[in-house]
């Protein structure tokens, strides 16, 4: 979808970093010289797992926004038949070399935000933490390792920048939004924001809105067949075991007002 692809040239990072061997690629993708042409962007396949959707979406966005002389995707790292890791992305421009990592994210927040262990993705398989330490410490290291460097030598592509790229959102519970405060400071402020709730607390929605719920792998843009109002969107509740992302939209503009989870009663227990 062309509107995904706006949405990750709007999206801010999840993360601020601090290290200063690692560039935002976020700021790296909109500082680029040659604006993106979106009337020429093919759309990419669909893939029912939202991370290798955005995968290709980035794909595309590198392409056209940074017009790389060379890019490699998904190569893995091998050394005696073990495989080391990864790289998401490599490439040549005229000036550089780079690597980049990139994901997308959606965590719900369990705690204040304080701690980056506080946020959990709604599988529950996945933390905001250890994702995060993944790409900082292994995934943006492999070009550091002796068999990530080799790799590099097969491609002759020698990366002297190292880019991350991290987006997504973070839902805090809808009685308890997000506190700046108290928000662990390595979270980036401006990140995208949503709420999230149980089955059992449905009272808490609002007549207001309109309800949509969406589906993988379009939790970027809204792809929406049709608006619910709450009292059937709550039948939709009522008959889901797993969590749902869902869209709440202003009844008289049309637009997205917000986004939340709703969960089953036990998850977070």
């Amino acid at each position: 979808m062309i509107d995904d692809l706006f949405w990750i040239l709007k999206c801010p990072s999840l993360m601020k970093l601090t290290n200063d061997e690692i560039t935002s690629a976020v700021d790296w993708i909109n500082e680029a010289e040659t604006p993106l042409a979106f009337e020429t962007l093919e759309v990419a396949s669909t893939h029912n797992r939202i991370g290798h959707y955005y995968e290709q979406l980035v794909n595309q966005v590198i392409n056209k926004q940074i017009q790389p002389i060379e890019l490699k995707r998904n190569i893995q790292v091998i050394e005696q038949k073990k495989t080391l890791g990864e790289y998401d992305f490599l490439g040549r421009t005229e000036q550089y070399d780079f690597h980049l990592e990139c994901a997308v994210k959606f965590y719900l927040c369990v705690g204040d935000g304080s701690q980056l262990s506080h946020f959990i993705g709604p599988n529950k398989r996945d933390r905001l933490d250890r994702k995060h330490q993944r790409l900082l410490n292994h995934q943006l290291r492999l070009s550091d390792s002796p068999a990530g460097r080799a790799q590099c030598e097969v491609l002759n592509i020698h990366p002297s920048k190292k880019l991350m790229l991290l987006q997504g959102y973070l839902f805090y519970h809808l009685s308890q939004p997000c506190k700046l405060s108290t928000l662990h400071p390595e979270i980036n402020p401006d990140h995208k924001k949503g709420w999230w709730i149980k089955q059992q607390e449905q009272h808490l929605l609002s007549e207001q809105f309109n309800y949509a719920i969406l589906e993988k792998p379009y939790w970027l843009s809204p792809k929406v067949n049709s608006l619910k109002t709450l009292n059937q969107f709550k039948l939709v509740i009522d008959g889901s075991d797993k969590p749902l992302l869902v869209v709440r939209f202003d009844k008289t503009t049309g637009g997205e007002v917000d986004r939340g989870f709703i969960v089953p009663n036990q998850w977070c227990e």
